[in-house]
Protein backbone atom coordinates (compact mmCIF):
# COMPACT_ATOMS: atom_id res chain seq x y z
CA UNK A 1 0.00 0.00 0.00
CA UNK A 2 1.23 3.45 -0.98
CA UNK A 3 2.62 5.66 2.01
CA UNK A 4 -0.34 8.44 1.62
CA UNK A 5 0.26 10.97 3.97
CA UNK A 6 -2.41 13.50 5.96
CA UNK A 7 -2.60 16.07 7.97
CA UNK A 8 -5.32 16.55 10.67
CA UNK A 9 -5.57 18.55 13.80
CA UNK A 10 -7.57 16.76 16.52
CA UNK A 11 -8.46 18.64 19.83
CA UNK A 12 -5.78 20.96 19.31
CA UNK A 13 -2.79 18.32 18.16
CA UNK A 14 -1.34 18.08 15.14
CA UNK A 15 -1.33 14.95 13.41
CA UNK A 16 0.03 12.92 11.00
CA UNK A 17 -1.93 9.47 9.37
CA UNK A 18 0.07 7.63 7.33
CA UNK A 19 -2.98 5.00 6.15
CA UNK A 20 -6.18 5.27 6.38
CA UNK A 21 -7.14 1.01 5.85
CA UNK A 22 -8.52 -1.16 8.42
CA UNK A 23 -9.33 -4.83 8.30
CA UNK A 24 -12.93 -5.97 8.78
CA UNK A 25 -12.89 -9.51 10.27
CA UNK A 26 -16.27 -11.70 10.72
CA UNK A 27 -16.85 -12.72 14.39
CA UNK A 28 -17.88 -16.20 13.14
CA UNK A 29 -14.94 -16.13 10.59
CA UNK A 30 -11.62 -18.20 11.39
CA UNK A 31 -9.68 -14.68 11.78
CA UNK A 32 -10.82 -13.86 14.32
CA UNK A 33 -9.17 -14.50 17.78
CA UNK A 34 -10.83 -17.72 19.40
CA UNK A 35 -13.92 -18.12 17.99
CA UNK A 36 -17.03 -18.44 19.75
CA UNK A 37 -19.54 -20.69 18.24
CA UNK A 38 -22.36 -22.02 20.06
CA UNK A 39 -24.61 -21.31 17.80
CA UNK A 40 -24.60 -21.36 13.52
CA UNK A 41 -23.67 -18.09 11.70
CA UNK A 42 -27.13 -17.74 10.01
CA UNK A 43 -28.95 -18.36 13.38
CA UNK A 44 -26.64 -15.45 15.09
CA UNK A 45 -27.07 -13.45 12.12
CA UNK A 46 -30.98 -14.10 12.34
CA UNK A 47 -31.03 -13.38 16.33
CA UNK A 48 -29.01 -10.27 15.92
CA UNK A 49 -31.11 -8.86 13.51
CA UNK A 50 -34.36 -9.32 15.33
CA UNK A 51 -32.96 -7.84 18.15
CA UNK A 52 -31.59 -4.80 16.01
CA UNK A 53 -35.31 -4.41 14.46
CA UNK A 54 -36.87 -3.88 17.76
CA UNK A 55 -34.47 -1.86 19.25
CA UNK A 56 -34.46 0.60 16.01
CA UNK A 57 -38.64 0.63 15.84
CA UNK A 58 -38.81 1.42 19.59
CA UNK A 59 -36.64 4.61 18.65
CA UNK A 60 -37.78 5.75 15.92
CA UNK A 61 -41.40 6.50 13.94
CA UNK A 62 -39.97 8.13 10.97
CA UNK A 63 -40.66 6.27 7.53
CA UNK A 64 -36.97 7.15 6.77
CA UNK A 65 -34.38 4.15 6.63
CA UNK A 66 -31.56 3.95 8.63
CA UNK A 67 -28.37 2.85 6.93
CA UNK A 68 -27.34 -0.21 9.26
CA UNK A 69 -23.89 -1.72 9.68
CA UNK A 70 -23.68 -3.82 12.85
CA UNK A 71 -25.81 -1.26 15.18
CA UNK A 72 -26.45 -0.57 19.04
CA UNK A 73 -28.09 -3.72 20.34
CA UNK A 74 -27.60 -6.33 17.81
CA UNK A 75 -24.01 -6.42 19.29
CA UNK A 76 -22.11 -6.68 15.96
CA UNK A 77 -20.94 -9.29 13.54
CA UNK A 78 -18.00 -7.48 11.91
CA UNK A 79 -14.74 -6.55 13.96
CA UNK A 80 -12.05 -4.39 13.32
CA UNK A 81 -8.37 -4.87 14.72
CA UNK A 82 -7.19 -1.46 16.61
CA UNK A 83 -4.57 -0.26 19.02
CA UNK A 84 -4.78 1.74 22.10
CA UNK A 85 -2.41 3.42 24.25
CA UNK A 86 1.61 3.15 24.46
CA UNK A 87 2.53 0.61 24.37
CA UNK A 88 0.09 -0.04 22.43
CA UNK A 89 -2.33 -3.00 23.31
CA UNK A 90 -4.75 -4.56 20.33
CA UNK A 91 -8.19 -5.15 20.97
CA UNK A 92 -11.06 -6.54 18.43
CA UNK A 93 -14.06 -4.28 18.55
CA UNK A 94 -16.96 -4.40 16.65
CA UNK A 95 -18.31 -1.38 14.10
CA UNK A 96 -21.29 0.13 14.65
CA UNK A 97 -22.85 2.44 12.37
CA UNK A 98 -25.41 3.47 14.98
CA UNK A 99 -22.72 4.30 18.05
CA UNK A 100 -21.64 8.00 18.34
CA UNK A 101 -18.84 6.74 20.94
CA UNK A 102 -16.29 3.67 20.89
CA UNK A 103 -15.82 1.96 23.98
CA UNK A 104 -13.60 -0.80 25.20
CA UNK A 105 -13.62 -3.23 28.79
CA UNK A 106 -10.70 -2.34 31.57
CA UNK A 107 -8.87 -3.60 33.89
CA UNK A 108 -11.32 -1.39 36.52
CA UNK A 109 -14.19 -3.23 35.10
CA UNK A 110 -16.19 -4.86 38.39
CA UNK A 111 -19.06 -5.98 36.58
CA UNK A 112 -19.49 -8.61 33.35
CA UNK A 113 -15.73 -8.50 32.08
CA UNK A 114 -14.43 -12.10 32.38
CA UNK A 115 -11.86 -12.65 30.05
CA UNK A 116 -9.03 -14.65 29.23
CA UNK A 117 -7.24 -11.98 27.39
CA UNK A 118 -6.19 -9.14 29.41
CA UNK A 119 -8.41 -5.92 29.79
CA UNK A 120 -7.20 -2.56 28.91
CA UNK A 121 -4.91 -0.76 31.52
CA UNK A 122 -4.87 2.62 31.68
CA UNK A 123 -2.01 2.63 34.21
CA UNK A 124 0.42 1.02 31.95
CA UNK A 125 -0.03 3.34 29.11
CA UNK A 126 2.52 6.80 29.16
CA UNK A 127 0.03 8.48 26.83
CA UNK A 128 -3.52 7.72 28.84
CA UNK A 129 -4.92 10.47 29.93
CA UNK A 130 -8.30 11.07 31.99
CA UNK A 131 -7.86 15.04 33.50
CA UNK A 132 -8.40 17.10 31.13
CA UNK A 133 -12.31 18.51 30.04
CA UNK A 134 -12.73 16.44 27.27
CA UNK A 135 -11.52 12.96 29.00
CA UNK A 136 -12.98 13.12 31.93
CA UNK A 137 -16.35 12.34 33.45
CA UNK A 138 -18.90 9.63 33.68
CA UNK A 139 -19.79 7.11 30.42
CA UNK A 140 -22.22 5.65 29.80
CA UNK A 141 -24.50 3.62 27.06
CA UNK A 142 -27.72 1.85 27.40
CA UNK A 143 -28.77 -0.51 25.15
CA UNK A 144 -32.99 -1.29 23.97
CA UNK A 145 -32.47 -4.68 24.40
CA UNK A 146 -31.47 -3.97 27.95
CA UNK A 147 -27.70 -4.55 27.76
CA UNK A 148 -25.42 -1.57 29.12
CA UNK A 149 -21.90 -0.39 29.08
CA UNK A 150 -20.92 2.22 32.17
CA UNK A 151 -17.43 3.64 33.09
CA UNK A 152 -15.53 6.41 32.52
CA UNK A 153 -14.31 8.64 29.40
CA UNK A 154 -10.43 8.72 29.00
CA UNK A 155 -8.61 9.83 25.57
CA UNK A 156 -5.26 7.49 24.56
CA UNK A 157 -3.54 7.07 21.59
CA UNK A 158 -5.68 4.94 18.88
CA UNK A 159 -3.76 2.73 16.01
CA UNK A 160 -4.76 0.42 13.47
CA UNK A 161 -3.98 -3.56 12.55
CA UNK A 162 -0.44 -3.10 12.14
CA UNK A 163 -0.23 0.32 12.32
CA UNK A 164 -2.40 0.47 9.04
CA UNK A 165 -4.26 3.31 10.38
CA UNK A 166 -1.74 5.91 11.68
CA UNK A 167 -1.89 7.43 15.41
CA UNK A 168 -4.43 9.67 16.23
CA UNK A 169 -3.74 11.22 19.22
CA UNK A 170 -5.93 11.91 22.50
CA UNK A 171 -8.66 9.56 21.17
CA UNK A 172 -11.74 9.89 23.17
CA UNK A 173 -13.45 6.57 24.47
CA UNK A 174 -15.25 4.98 26.83
CA UNK A 175 -13.31 2.78 29.77
CA UNK A 176 -15.69 0.08 30.52
CA UNK A 177 -16.50 -0.70 34.49
CA UNK A 178 -19.53 -2.43 34.39
CA UNK A 179 -21.30 -4.22 31.79
CA UNK A 180 -24.81 -5.59 31.95
CA UNK A 181 -25.78 -8.19 28.55
CA UNK A 182 -24.02 -10.15 25.98
CA UNK A 183 -21.10 -8.76 23.95
CA UNK A 184 -19.61 -11.80 22.61
CA UNK A 185 -16.15 -11.98 21.91
CA UNK A 186 -15.23 -8.36 20.71
CA UNK A 187 -13.93 -6.34 23.35
CA UNK A 188 -15.55 -3.49 22.72
CA UNK A 189 -17.35 -0.89 20.26
CA UNK A 190 -15.85 1.31 16.98
CA UNK A 191 -18.66 3.67 17.24
CA UNK A 192 -18.92 5.00 13.36
CA UNK A 193 -21.95 6.56 13.88
CA UNK A 194 -22.69 10.70 14.34
CA UNK A 195 -21.45 12.78 16.85
CA UNK A 196 -18.54 14.77 18.91
CA UNK A 197 -16.85 11.45 20.32
CA UNK A 198 -17.32 8.84 17.09
CA UNK A 199 -14.03 7.97 15.01
CA UNK A 200 -15.43 9.85 12.19
CA UNK A 201 -16.23 13.25 13.93
CA UNK A 202 -12.30 13.02 16.10
CA UNK A 203 -10.14 11.63 13.03
CA UNK A 204 -10.01 15.26 11.49
CA UNK A 205 -11.60 17.04 9.31
CA UNK A 206 -10.09 15.77 6.28
CA UNK A 207 -11.23 12.61 6.43
CA UNK A 208 -14.78 13.05 6.05
CA UNK A 209 -15.45 9.98 4.04
CA UNK A 210 -14.91 6.68 5.17
CA UNK A 211 -16.19 3.03 3.24
CA UNK A 212 -16.07 -0.27 3.99
CA UNK A 213 -16.32 -3.31 1.81
CA UNK A 214 -18.83 -6.90 3.65
CA UNK A 215 -17.25 -9.99 2.05
CA UNK A 216 -20.24 -12.24 0.61
CA UNK A 217 -18.68 -14.79 2.95
CA UNK A 218 -17.48 -14.85 7.11
CA UNK A 219 -14.34 -16.77 5.91
CA UNK A 220 -12.91 -13.79 4.08
CA UNK A 221 -11.98 -10.58 5.59
CA UNK A 222 -13.30 -7.21 4.26
CA UNK A 223 -12.01 -3.88 5.15
CA UNK A 224 -12.58 -0.43 6.05
CA UNK A 225 -10.93 2.69 4.64
CA UNK A 226 -10.86 6.56 5.78
CA UNK A 227 -10.72 9.79 3.91
CA UNK A 228 -8.19 10.07 0.71
CA UNK A 229 -7.57 6.04 0.47
CA UNK A 230 -11.61 5.88 0.73
CA UNK A 231 -11.61 8.05 -1.95
CA UNK A 232 -8.89 6.16 -4.14
CA UNK A 233 -10.72 2.94 -3.07
CA UNK A 234 -14.07 4.27 -3.97
CA UNK A 235 -13.10 5.47 -7.74
CA UNK A 236 -12.35 2.01 -8.52
CA UNK A 237 -16.02 1.15 -8.35
CA UNK A 238 -18.94 1.54 -9.87
CA UNK A 239 -20.88 3.60 -7.76
CA UNK A 240 -24.47 4.70 -7.09
CA UNK A 241 -25.10 7.42 -4.53
CA UNK A 242 -28.08 8.47 -2.77
CA UNK A 243 -28.50 11.04 -0.72
CA UNK A 244 -28.70 11.44 3.04
CA UNK A 245 -32.23 13.10 4.07
CA UNK A 246 -32.60 12.89 8.03
CA UNK A 247 -30.70 15.14 9.99
CA UNK A 248 -30.41 12.51 13.12
CA UNK A 249 -27.92 13.08 15.87
CA UNK A 250 -26.67 9.12 15.75
CA UNK A 251 -28.15 7.23 12.71
CA UNK A 252 -27.70 7.99 9.06
CA UNK A 253 -31.18 7.75 6.59
CA UNK A 254 -31.77 7.03 3.11
CA UNK A 255 -35.15 7.14 1.36
CA UNK A 256 -36.06 3.31 0.48
CA UNK A 257 -39.09 3.77 -2.03
CA UNK A 258 -41.76 0.99 -1.55
CA UNK A 259 -43.38 0.46 -4.72
CA UNK A 260 -45.46 -2.88 -4.29
CA UNK A 261 -47.41 -3.42 -1.41
CA UNK A 262 -47.53 -7.52 -2.34
CA UNK A 263 -46.61 -9.88 0.39
CA UNK A 264 -43.87 -12.51 -0.60
CA UNK A 265 -43.40 -15.53 0.91
CA UNK A 266 -40.08 -15.53 2.14
CA UNK A 267 -38.89 -19.01 2.61
CA UNK A 268 -39.28 -22.15 0.01
CA UNK A 269 -38.77 -25.54 -0.08
CA UNK A 270 -35.99 -26.73 -2.73
CA UNK A 271 -36.38 -30.67 -1.68
CA UNK A 272 -36.94 -32.62 -4.87
CA UNK A 273 -35.71 -29.31 -6.97
CA UNK A 274 -32.60 -29.70 -8.56
CA UNK A 275 -32.14 -26.20 -10.96
CA UNK A 276 -34.35 -22.84 -9.78
CA UNK A 277 -34.17 -19.82 -10.71
CA UNK A 278 -33.54 -16.58 -7.91
CA UNK A 279 -35.34 -13.47 -8.53
CA UNK A 280 -33.34 -10.07 -9.48
CA UNK A 281 -33.93 -8.08 -6.00
CA UNK A 282 -33.64 -4.15 -6.27
CA UNK A 283 -33.60 -1.50 -3.70
CA UNK A 284 -35.22 1.34 -5.06
CA UNK A 285 -33.27 4.85 -3.34
CA UNK A 286 -35.31 7.98 -3.71
CA UNK A 287 -38.23 10.53 -4.60
CA UNK A 288 -36.76 12.48 -7.03
CA UNK A 289 -33.15 11.45 -8.85
CA UNK A 290 -33.73 8.51 -7.95
CA UNK A 291 -31.08 4.96 -8.11
CA UNK A 292 -32.10 0.67 -8.39
CA UNK A 293 -29.50 -1.09 -6.48
CA UNK A 294 -29.28 -4.60 -7.30
CA UNK A 295 -28.84 -6.94 -4.40
CA UNK A 296 -25.89 -9.87 -4.95
CA UNK A 297 -26.87 -13.64 -4.60
CA UNK A 298 -24.94 -13.73 -0.63
CA UNK A 299 -27.11 -10.53 -0.28
CA UNK A 300 -30.43 -11.67 -0.64
CA UNK A 301 -30.26 -15.34 0.56
CA UNK A 302 -30.24 -16.99 3.93
CA UNK A 303 -30.29 -20.23 4.39
CA UNK A 304 -31.09 -22.12 7.87
CA UNK A 305 -28.74 -24.04 9.85
CA UNK A 306 -30.50 -27.59 10.22
CA UNK A 307 -31.04 -27.46 6.70
CA UNK A 308 -32.26 -31.13 6.24
CA UNK A 309 -35.46 -30.10 3.69
CA UNK A 310 -33.28 -27.76 1.86
CA UNK A 311 -34.53 -25.05 2.89
CA UNK A 312 -33.74 -21.57 1.23
CA UNK A 313 -35.13 -18.17 2.31
CA UNK A 314 -34.93 -14.50 1.15
CA UNK A 315 -33.00 -12.97 3.31
CA UNK A 316 -35.67 -10.08 4.69
CA UNK A 317 -37.92 -9.88 7.38
CA UNK A 318 -41.03 -7.93 7.70
CA UNK A 319 -41.19 -5.04 10.18
CA UNK A 320 -42.96 -2.18 11.48
CA UNK A 321 -42.08 1.83 11.46
CA UNK A 322 -38.58 1.74 10.08
CA UNK A 323 -36.89 -0.30 7.81
CA UNK A 324 -33.15 -1.37 8.33
CA UNK A 325 -30.94 -1.83 5.53
CA UNK A 326 -28.61 -4.69 7.49
CA UNK A 327 -25.24 -6.66 7.11
CA UNK A 328 -26.34 -9.57 4.38
CA UNK A 329 -28.04 -6.90 2.43
CA UNK A 330 -24.96 -5.11 1.68
CA UNK A 331 -22.39 -8.30 1.09
CA UNK A 332 -20.60 -7.56 -1.62
CA UNK A 333 -20.86 -3.75 -2.05
CA UNK A 334 -18.59 -1.24 -1.27
CA UNK A 335 -20.26 1.50 0.99
CA UNK A 336 -19.08 4.69 0.86
CA UNK A 337 -20.39 7.14 3.44
CA UNK A 338 -19.28 10.79 1.64
CA UNK A 339 -19.86 13.09 4.91
CA UNK A 340 -19.23 16.14 3.17
CA UNK A 341 -21.16 15.20 0.29
CA UNK A 342 -24.23 14.29 2.55
CA UNK A 343 -24.50 10.83 0.53
CA UNK A 344 -24.34 7.35 0.75
CA UNK A 345 -22.86 5.07 -2.26
CA UNK A 346 -22.97 1.53 -3.48
CA UNK A 347 -19.86 0.52 -5.35
CA UNK A 348 -19.47 -2.58 -7.36
CA UNK A 349 -17.01 -3.66 -10.08
CA UNK A 350 -14.42 -2.20 -7.67
CA UNK A 351 -10.77 -3.05 -9.22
Amino acid sequence: MSDTRTQIRTKGHSQTIRSQKLEIVARQGPCFPNPNTPTSESNQLRNWDQVRVRSINKKHKAQRVPFDNEVNSDHGYNTVKIGLGTPRQDFYLMVDTGSKSTWVHCKSCTKGCKSDKPLFDPSKRSTYTNNTATCNGPFSVHYVDKSSISGTWGCDTLTGDDHDLGAIMNFRFGCGQEIDGDFGDAFGVFGLGKGESSVTSQIGSAMKMFSYYIPPRSDLNGNLYFGNEARENSNTCSNQFTPLVKDDLVNYYVDLVDEDDELLDTCYSLEGIEQFLLPEIKFHFGQGSTIDVTLTYQGKIWTPHDNKRSIMCLAFASTKGVTIIGNVQQRGFNVIYDLEGQRIGFGTKCA
